[in-house]
């Protein structure tokens, strides 16, 4: 799972010098791998990292080392993200690390735990990753397989999604797809539910059904919410997502996954012209005015032509949000049968 690692300036100063540590984690986890370091825009923390060095020649240099490379990156391995009004480092790295706007699992490293206790009920809301050497020395692997991640289940839903395009037909309806989208995540190992009653109606009276809820735990994980579409239908597409982003998700959880079945004549037009029509949504307006009318709209690269992605930034009451919309084609394209007729 790929993650956005936000460096406490304790454990580096504590770490850093260590040479196996230092080509284990500093170079090998977090500079080779597709993972991203988290900075403050403020460089507190920066700052910081050179402070608490001072005394040991060794992991000064070790960590100057690091930032040349880590610098010559390509754009996106470093993140910056503001750390506010902080007024201790603890305080510094939390909000960073709060602030990021990113859709890869948010993880805090730090040699002691307990100095984010202040912090920690909003850690766990934020699904916030608390990791010490230990972790960081472990397989992704055995990670995985202890928590589920966005950025992996985000992973999981394209490859589920490319499963169904290979065997989906134009006119299966949107349950039997949303069937088979549950069936095969089931399979995976998450906690999902389908036509689960929760939150507001469309018509404010009595619940409604949001598609697939998905959970950890017993607690609230994600929601996605699905529609079958052959053009872009403003109203509908509205209607089904402010009934993702707000009827139905009175807890208001950061990550969400909108996912259209697909069966008209042009994809790629319809895509592009979906993107418009999401990018032009006034947040404030279209759900309450906690969203942040200026949002981000970020094209993402799937495996497959039949398989559209894009990230949609938000903004809620001040901290960020991610709306991950995916479209995929459902049936083959029609052939024009005159191009094989003899000349």
């Amino acid at each position: 799972m790929k993650m956005s690692h936000c460096i406490c300036p304790s454990f580096l100063s504590k770490n850093i010098g260590d040479d196996s540590v230092f080509f284990k984690v500093f170079l090998e986890r977090f500079l080779m791998s597709d993972d991203q370091i988290v900075l403050d825009r403020e460089e507190r923390l920066a700052k910081s990292y050179v402070d608490s060095l001072q005394e040991n020649r060794t992991a000064l240099e070790n960590y100057f080392r690091w930032r040349e490379m880590l610098d010559r990156r390509d754009a996106g391995k470093t993140l910056l993200a503001s750390s506010g009004s902080s007024s201790s480092l603890d305080e510094t790295v939390y909000s960073t690390i709060t602030s990021a706007v990113t859709s890869f699992g948010k993880v805090i490293v730090t040699d002691n735990n307990n100095n984010y206790s202040t912090f920690i009920n909003e850690i766990n809301r934020q699904r916030i990753h608390l990791f010490n050497l230990q972790n960081l020395t472990t397989s992704n692997d055995t990670l995985t397989k202890k928590n589920i991640d966005f950025s992996e289940l985000e992973n999981d839903l394209e490859w589920v999604l490319h499963r169904l395009g290979r065997r989906a037909e134009k006119d299966d309806s949107e349950d039997y797809n949303n069937d088979y989208l549950r069936d095969m995540l089931s399979s995976k190992g998450y906690e999902i539910k389908d036509q689960t009653r929760e939150g507001a109606s469309m018509s404010g009276i009595g619940a409604g059904e949001l598609d697939l809820v998905i959970e950890d735990r017993s607690y609230l994980f994600t929601l996605i919410e699905a529609m079958r579409l052959t053009s872009v239908d403003s109203d509908y597409i509205d209607k089904h997502y402010l009934k993702l982003l707000n009827n139905y998700n009175p807890l208001e959880v950061k990550r969400s996954f909108l996912i259209t079945y697909y069966s008209g004549a042009n994809f790629s037009t319809w895509w592009d012209r979906y993107k418009k029509h999401i990018s032009a949504i006034d947040m404030s307006t279209f759900v309450h005015s906690d969203y942040n009318s200026v949002t981000k709209i970020v094209d993402q690269p799937t495996s497959f032509g039949s398989v559209k992605k894009l990230h949609h930034h938000l903004e809620v009451g001040g901290e960020p949000s991610l709306c991950t919309h995916f479209a995929i084609r459902i049936g083959r394209q029609e052939v024009n049968n005159d191009c094989f007729k003899a000349v």
